[in-house]
């Protein structure tokens, strides 16, 4: 796998060459905010977080409101990754503040959900909720029924992180009815392992036995499905890598 997020970044590394030929400064910043999370992939902070930071210093310099934006909430969730939550509520709020400036409300939602991840590690509830509520306000608004999922799982970790696991397993159990009725069969499966572990807590072997028969059955049939997508796609690129010694010869 990390062959994949070196060869990615040897793309953008490229790319970088490029843009910096051409001095287009709005390119250069959007490569370093990629090569970023590469750099996550490869398990490199110091370089993730200075990629981001160059970024955001270019798209300060020629005022590009939604650069700013969207870096400095990348920004947030690789201090939320890295478990520097302080940090990380203070770009995402920076985020949330230039999402709602220039109209972005989708992206300012995404901001309050991730924000309310981190308070509920913090066990700041009450803010955690009142983040989650607007959230969701905005997204029932919108009918994003992928983000509502995300919602409910977010409520059940919420509740959860109280004690309180029969809300836990309500939220839960509407967020995996969500995501089976939208097809989302990861949220699906994400969800299920969670009601294994809601179930368990309250002594609850027959209901936590069922989630863990639906998770391991969602499990085999992603697996199955990742299989099948990767055998097509090698057979495409060896028809494809054929076809080009046909002409070539």
């Amino acid at each position: 796998m990390k062959s994949e997020y070196s060869e990615a970044l040897d793309f953008h590394l490229r790319a970088l060459k490029i843009y910096e030929g051409t001095e287009n400064e709005l390119q250069i910043a959007y490569v370093h905010n990629d090569m970023a999370f590469c750099y996550y992939d490869l398990e490199q902070p110091v370089k993730l977080l200075d990629n981001l930071m160059r970024a955001l210093l270019i798209f300060q310099k020629i005022g590009h409101e939604k650069g700013i934006a969207d870096v400095t909430n990348n920004l947030g969730v690789s201090f939320d990754l890295l478990g520097q939550f302080d940090s990380a509520i203070v770009y995402y709020e920076h985020s949330l503040k230039m999402n709602q400036e220039i109209g972005a409300l989708e992206e300012a939602a995404n901001c309050r959900l991730n924000m309310a991840a981190v308070y509920t590690i913090q066990q700041k509830y009450h803010k955690s909720k009142q983040l989650i509520e607007q959230a969701r306000s905005y997204y029932i608004e919108s009918d994003n029924r992928y983000a509502q999922i995300v919602v409910f799982i977010e409520l059940a970790n919420l509740s959860s992180a109280e004690g309180d696991f029969y809300s836990a397993i309500d939220y839960a159990e509407q967020g995996y009815e969500a995501a089976i009725e939208y097809g989302s069969i990861h949220k699906a499966m994400n969800i299920s392992s969670h009601l294994v572990n809601y179930y368990s807590k309250l002594n609850d072997g027959q209901n936590s036995y069922k989630y863990f028969q639906i998770y391991d059955e969602l499990k085999d049939s992603i697996f199955n499905e990742d299989n099948a997508r990767l055998i097509a796609e090698t057979e495409t690129r060896y028809e494809t890598e054929l076809k080009e010694q046909q002409i070539i010869t």
